[in-house]
């Protein structure tokens, strides 16, 4: 298939597309500032264990989603029988009931006995109040992936990434300014703030009651098997970055989890976008190979993968050159910590480097593959975490994060060039790599000569950056009709021929 029929396709989206990134960086940027602001709330060892239950939720999320987001995006594009869509949705909507259910109820239980084993805080309490997001988060994302499969991508995007970070940023300010720095404040706001989402997002979706009640809900040990393959995926990628925070809270102290969730958080953003790109691309992978378009399917992965690395490569150039100031928005205790960012962006420029490959795999019937890859990661990250963190401390713990996810993404792209015969890299993708390249040796250059302050120089250092990028990518890095494809999708006129 040409470039240019594939960015048209890319084009009917392309609205989505702008949606979904403006969507994860706005989430991003408003949790970044509202954990600098929590951090300045709260004293250090109880920042740290509010980073510790945020950690615990997304953790316990994977298992009570039970791979309800990805069975949609696979399975939904694909009906075409009203009856059997409205059975598909009805039967999700129950096993995710009955998996938050039993996920809220193991942690209730088991909350004592946790305590004992734990240098966190409050543990026993704050779980009481915390707890509760976890079936409000299962449902969003449910919410979310249904209209995702539907390319509904503004219902599926606006209450989890623009509203639900927007009102826990209004919360904290609201906190900060009236002196309140009990920790309980700040978890009452957390989970208001998710229950403001998953009201938003139920209204949008509110055929769901009309579809329950028409359909009998009934599951078979076919629906708990698909559902179960894509949780055990998800749930070792989760662990991967959950394992390092026990073994700082077993060996350390929370004022250690409090600064490693911080570079963890200052990071995701580049982990966000390529997450956005798959949300938005999910169910054209799934057509393409469904219909047997191998040919599409590959050129299309060569696109995709291209333009995840320009942007998980300009995000990761910006922490790189500004990781002490990163850290130093959350508070002078942080600020020392700058070198725990650059090792992480280097890990997810390496992450954006291999663009869709593990979705693909995932997206074909390749689950059982990616539980094998992911728990080769999951026990690398455990067991180096277990060592480093007892040698390096908190260093240790972010070697161990990173080495996993290099090792995890390596090992996805040749997987995807044995099975497919296929791989992204081509002229135009090393391209890309000799123009990030080109623009970290400036920015690093530029730091090196002048001499300014950390605020003004982030500034600086963006605004460079982004002028870099804009002359440089489409000058060495893109084709004729990738340039035409940016104009059109930001409403760019093309030159008069006459």
């Amino acid at each position: 298939m040409k470039v240019k029929s594939l960015l048209n396709r890319l084009g009917t989206n392309s609205k989505g597309t702008i949606i979904v990134f403006s969507g994860k960086i706005f989430n991003a940027l408003f949790m970044y500032t509202t954990l600098a602001i929590i951090a300045r709330v709260l004293p250090v060892s109880l920042f740290g264990t509010f980073t510790f239950f945020t950690s615990l939720v997304a953790f316990s999320i994977i298992v009570a989603k039970f791979g309800i987001e990805t069975v949609t995006l696979a399975s939904i594009p694909k009906i075409k029988d009203k009856v059997k869509y409205q059975n598909t949705i009805s039967k999700l909507f129950l096993l995710l009931l009955i998996t938050s259910s039993i996920v809220v109820t193991v942690l209730l239980i088991s909350r004592s006995y946790i305590d004992k084993i734990l240098n966190i805080p409050m543990y026993k309490e704050v779980l009481l109040i915390v707890v509760w997001t976890i079936p409000l988060i299962a449902f969003i994302t449910f919410f979310r992936s249904w209209n995702q499969s539907l390319l509904k991508f503004g219902n599926a995007i606006i209450p989890e990434n623009f509203i639900r970070p927007f009102a826990f940023f209004i919360f904290a300010v609201f906190i900060y300014l009236a002196g309140l720095d009990s920790i309980y404040y700040v978890i009452i706001a957390y989970v208001i703030s998710y229950f403001i989402a998953f009201f938003i997002a139920f209204c949008v979706r509110r055929e769901l009651m009309s579809i329950i009640r028409s359909n009998k809900l009934k599951l078979t040990v076919s629906d708990f098997n698909n559902s179960l393959q894509f949780t055990l995926v998800q749930l070792l990628n989760q662990s991967v970055k959950f394992s390092p925070v026990l073994v700082l809270g077993f060996y350390l102290t929370a004022t250690e989890v409090g600064i490693f969730r911080i570079s963890q958080q200052t990071t995701i953003l580049a982990a966000f976008l390529l997450t956005s790109i798959n949300m938005v691309f999910a169910p054209t992978i799934s057509l393409l190979y469904n219909e047997d378009r191998i040919q599409e399917f590959s050129d299309f992965y060569i696109i995709t993968t291209k333009w995840t690395l320009i942007i998980g490569s300009y995000i990761s150039m910006i922490i790189l050159l500004n990781s002490d100031f990163l850290m130093g928005v959350f508070g002078k205790n942080f600020q020392e910590w700058g070198v725990l960012l650059q090792i992480l962006a280097i890990a997810q420029f390496i992450n954006a480097s291999t663009g869709s490959s593990g979705h693909i795999l995932l997206m074909t019937g390749r689950q059982k593959l990616m539980i094998k890859l992911s728990l080769l990661q999951a026990l690398l990250t455990v067991i180096a975490s277990i060592i480093l963190v007892q040698i390096y401390g908190l260093i240790g713990a972010i070697i161990a994060v990173a080495s996993g996810v290099i090792l995890l993404n390596c090992l996805q792209i040749l997987f995807v060039w044995r099975i497919f015969s296929f791989h992204p890299y081509n002229n135009y993708y090393f391209r890309v790599l000799i123009s990030a390249f080109v623009v970290y040796i400036i920015g690093f250059s530029v730091k090196e000569v002048i001499n300014i302050s950390f605020l003004p120089y982030f500034v600086f250092s963006v605004v460079l950056i982004t002028i870099l990028y804009s002359v440089i990518m489409p000058l060495i890095a893109l084709n004729g009709d990738e340039k035409h494809f940016l104009k059109k999708v930001f409403g760019m006129k093309e030159p008069s021929k006459n």
